[in-house]
């Protein structure tokens, strides 16, 4: 089951407010239905769901992108590290880094040289939103209402599902990187809770 998700508006409102600032305060889902409800006709028949097996955090494995040569390249390193978050209320956040960027030599958060600035963004890969799930194709859509990448503000992408209990793989339409087309490929495994002491 999926949400539909046309005539989606991506501008501020009248008010000067913005996408985020509205479905926070208002609690509305993007296409403006009305309160997100994740909750699928598998979930009402107590069938473990899509959605259910998707919800909470998981740490990234491997990031890798397959180019038009056949060649696997890493665009994080190999040791890249991150999180994806699925919440129960519907919403989701990526955050994916490379290992060892160089910190600011001023010491100022928003204050690098432009040098220092493009490295730190570079090596780093976030956009969070709303999600929904396709049961039948097993496949999630990301509705990316905000983002480092300004391209992706706005984006409705879909990732391909290899979920198997705590192991998830996603694999996604072929995109542009490095200079030619790619197929990316995630690899993540669910993360114990942090719960206690």
């Amino acid at each position: 089951m999926l949400r539909r998700a046309c005539g989606i508006g991506h501008k501020s409102s009248s008010k000067g407010e913005s996408l985020v600032q509205n479905l926070v305060k208002n609690g509305q889902s993007l296409d403006g239905t009305g309160k997100l409800d994740p909750v699928t006709q598998a979930q009402r028949n107590d069938v473990p769901s899509l959605f259910s097996q998707l919800t909470g955090t998981w740490g990234l494995i491997s990031y890798t992108n397959q180019n038009e040569s056949g060649e696997i390249e890493f665009p994080l390193g190999r040791d890249a590290t991150g999180f994806l978050i699925y919440t129960g209320d519907g919403y989701m956040s990526a955050q994916l880094m490379m290992q060892k960027r160089p910190d600011y030599a001023s010491g100022d958060v928003h204050n690098g040289t432009q040098a220092e600035m493009a490295a730190a963004a570079n090596g780093y890969l976030a956009y969070s939103g709303p999600f929904y799930v396709d049961e039948a194709t097993r496949a999630v859509t990301h509705m990316m209402t905000i983002s480092l990448r300004p391209k992706w503000i706005g984006q409705i992408q879909s990732r391909v599902l290899k979920l198997n209990q705590d192991h998830l793989i996603m694999t996604m339409d072929p995109r542009l990187a490095f200079g030619s087309l790619g197929s990316p490929r995630l690899e993540w495994r669910r993360v114990q809770p942090n719960i206690g002491g």
